[in-house]
């Protein structure tokens, strides 16, 4: 059953990253339904994380994004693909996952985006996602 919950939610990051580097935008369809998707997970796992390490995860995740999103550095969508990632994520992996994005991000944004002043994040976020799964 996890297998499947992954692999869905790694579908969900690879098809809004295909449309970051493609369009640098990705649709509320895609996004919200990836949040409805980590909720639904939440309601028929509930074992699988506790509540508080889900407020941990989604505060940690809001208050390091939120002030780029304040500032024009992060769109709308990357802040909802984190969120609905922090819903399902505890807080280790959430702040692996974070770190990795970040790190990610930096180094395919000087090698490939530096003369553009934007470049797609959320395959960084997918990148981040798939080493948290590995790590784990």
């Amino acid at each position: 059953m996890d297998f499947y919950i992954y692999f869905s939610f790694f579908s969900l990051l690879f098809v809004s990253s295909l449309f970051d580097l493609k369009n640098q935008r990705v649709p509320n369809l895609l996004s919200v339904g990836f949040i409805i998707a980590a909720l639904l997970w939440l309601v028929f796992k509930p074992g699988s994380i506790t509540f508080l390490s889900v407020i941990y995860s989604v505060g940690m995740t809001l208050l390091l994004t939120l002030p780029g999103y304040c500032k024009g550095v992060f769109g709308a969508a990357d802040i909802k693909i984190l969120f609905a990632v922090a819903l399902v994520t505890p807080i280790e992996s959430m702040i692996i996952i974070l770190l990795a994005s970040f790190i990610i991000f930096s180094l395919y944004w000087v090698v490939c985006y530096r003369p553009i002043k934007q470049a797609p994040f959320i395959p960084a976020v997918l990148g981040a996602f798939i080493l948290s799964m590995w790590i784990r």
